[in-house]
């Protein structure tokens, strides 16, 4: 459990790193603009922690239960190696969609200036400046959001069942 805390830890502390120097900045100047790259890392780094976290906390869940629903096997089902093998999976599946999903997103042809008004880059505003019709695209973007969201919801729902339940 503690090694997946320590992910946890990580991610989060990731996220803020991404947003905060912007936000920062923000507060500091006037012009309130970030630019497309600046978009894109912010993007990047803001999405690939939310879907480790998802996946994160899925492996959590099936850890908490090995733990009650398998006591005594708890060591040998989930050894460090396990847990390692969970985090990295976890990792390269991640990291693989959301580098696929961001450059698709900016390599859409974009309308007027290549600044975004905002500190922080989120994938609405990026796919609004588009100048090509992003029906396909915003349909795309869901089904990845659905899968990673929803697909460790369930998992973490159905770790709460007992494997044999008793009446």
């Amino acid at each position: 459990m503690y090694f997946f805390l320590v992910n946890l830890s990580f991610l989060d502390i990731c996220s803020t790193s991404s947003v905060v120097p912007q936000l920062l900045v923000h507060l500091l100047v006037e012009q309130k603009t970030i630019n497309i790259a600046g978009c894109a890392a912010q993007m990047y780094i803001i999405i690939i922690m939310g879907l480790m976290e998802c996946c994160l906390q899925a492996a959590m869940a099936y850890d908490r239960y090995v733990a009650i629903c398998h006591p005594l096997h708890y060591r040998t089902i989930m050894s460090g190696w396990a847990c390692a093998q969970l985090a990295g999976a976890s990792w390269t599946i991640d990291i693989s969609v959301e580098v696929a999903q961001t450059t698709w997103i900016f390599s859409l042809p974009f309308c007027g200036s290549s600044r975004i008004h905002h500190f922080f880059c989120n994938i609405p505003q990026v796919v609004k400046m588009a100048r090509m019709d992003t029906s396909k695209n915003k349909i795309n973007v869901l089904s990845v959001s659905v899968l990673f969201i929803m697909g460790p919801f369930l998992l973490i729902t159905l770790s709460g069942f007992p494997p044999h339940s008793e009446l």
